[in-house]
């Protein structure tokens, strides 16, 4: 699937990249389940679970500016 500028996270990345932290807080929310259950799935343990999550969150944000919303 293609992120663009007009789907639901293009536009949360958009308003979180301007400074909006409800955009960005809606955008962890939207997906914080699914790499919950993928770093569970990895390290099998809850806390190292718990732990990259917050990494890799702590990276994306960092990252926003540089996200192509023209790819997926």
């Amino acid at each position: 699937m293609t992120v663009d500028a007009m789907s639901p996270d293009g536009r949360l990345v958009a308003r979180a990249r301007g400074g909006d932290t409800r955009a960005a807080e809606e955008l962890a929310e939207r997906h914080v389940r699914a790499a919950w259950r993928a770093a569970y799935a990895v390290t099998g343990r809850r806390d190292l679970a718990d732990d990259a999550v917050q990494d890799g969150f702590e990276r994306a944000f960092e990252a926003l500016d540089r996200f192509d919303l023209s790819r997926p």
